[in-house]
């Protein structure tokens, strides 16, 4: 899956690779190459951490919506 894909803003590419970078170092993610090109799988501990991560994610998700609603009114 792209991440582009996901939303309608690109992500810059600075940010992207900096950020996979921690990632892979804090071994949420394994990189592998296939054509030229590097992919990463989610590893079983980065599974983990997005399971007790969730309910963190979920409420900033919350709070992030509730405060773009009150701007736009």
């Amino acid at each position: 899956m792209k991440v582009e894909g996901l939303h309608k803003k690109r992500i810059p590419h600075g940010v992207m690779y900096t950020t996979l970078k921690r990632m892979v170092r804090n071994g949420i993610l394994s990189p592998y190459m296939k054509d030229g090109k590097t992919y990463y799988t989610v590893t079983e501990d980065g599974k983990l951490f997005l399971r007790n991560h969730l309910h963190i994610l979920a409420n900033a998700d919350e709070i992030i919506r509730e405060i773009l609603e009150y701007y736009k009114s």
